[in-house]
């Protein structure tokens, strides 16, 4: 029993050391709550908010679950942020190719109509979609699926200089749909694969998001942007 003591008296001096220093004491806190989670969310606010009224010196919080819990304080203006940089650059990109601001615009408009539609599904879907995911789906769709209204808009404006804007329409989508779909189907086989076989939950939801994704712009692109460009012929092409 003596050495039991001794032993713990040691293990108490060790452990004594982690906690207690010059400058910061240390606390460890265990709550029967899922890592992440609303239920968390929730208890680690009021937690802060008494551990500010309590503790009069600076004190910081650390942990998992803490983390995650200041991810989802700024997430919606991080998300923001990436969303609005993305838009910016690709449009800048395809205004230089297109040397057209209307033209730009819409095709940008399209593609991220595309990736709040797919991100509206996962949200019916009642999946809990991981920020990563989300924010990497932002960057990659935008940048990838944004060729097939590009290749769309100049089969349109080439082919509008000498026929009417329904002619024109119908050529444009009959020469670009064959690379539209080989391009999409290979990205949407590449994802869904990975998607399916992967293990690791970020990566596997990553994939099939784009995956979804894939298919949403294509539909937007075949469906929506002829119609919309039939609309604004009249921008798009100055010179009748």
């Amino acid at each position: 029993m003596k050495k039991d003591i001794e032993d713990a008296k040691t293990q108490i001096d060790e452990n004594k050391s982690m906690m207690l220093a010059k400058n910061y004491n240390r606390m460890a806190i265990s709550i029967n709550l899922p890592s992440e989670g609303d239920e968390t969310f929730e208890f680690i606010g009021k937690m802060k908010e008494k551990i500010s009224s309590t503790l009069e010196k600076e004190n910081y919080l650390v942990g998992d679950s803490i983390m995650g819990y200041e991810m989802n304080e700024v997430f919606a203006d991080e998300l923001n942020f990436v969303t609005l940089l993305t838009i910016i650059a690709i449009l800048v990109v395809v205004l230089f190719t297109l040397h057209s601001i209307p033209s730009s615009v819409m095709l940008v408009a399209v593609i991220q109509g595309a990736v709040y539609i797919t991100t509206a599904i996962s949200v019916l879907q009642g999946d809990a979609v991981n920020y990563i995911a989300l924010i990497l789906v932002q960057c990659i769709l935008m940048g990838a699926t944004i060729d097939y209204g590009i290749l769309f808009i100049c089969n349109y404006t080439e082919e509008r200089k000498n026929k009417d804007k329904h002619d024109a329409i119908c050529i444009a989508m009959r020469n670009s749909i064959k690379t539209i779909l080989t391009s999409s189907l290979i990205l949407f086989s590449c994802c869904l694969s990975v998607g399916m076989i992967m293990t690791q939950k970020v990566i596997s939801q990553t994939c099939s998001i784009i995956a979804c994704g894939t298919v949403s712009s294509v539909v937007m692109v075949i469906l929506a942007l002829p119609a919309i460009t039939l609309i604004l012929d009249r921008f798009i092409i100055k010179n009748k």
